[in-house]
């Protein structure tokens, strides 16, 4: 889903594996579309909800990507 996402202008998404990443990609890659790996977060709904959260809370880094 990632990779076939990254092939659209303007579109920068990452796959995240926990709320460090959630966090890292947001600001450093200017993260703007969230991928979440289901075999391993399927059955871990604290550890998805904890990434979404923290993926939302951190806001894009303020200078535009080049």
């Amino acid at each position: 889903m990632c990779m076939a996402a990254n092939r659209f202008k303007g579109i920068r998404a990452s796959v995240i594996w926990d709320a460090f990443e959630a966090k890292m990609t947001r600001q450093d890659n200017d993260s703007n579309v969230l991928c979440l790996p289901a075999r391993v977060l399927e059955d871990n709904e604290s550890a998805w909800k904890g990434i979404v959260e923290t993926w939302l809370k951190h806001s894009l880094r303020e200078c535009p990507a080049i």
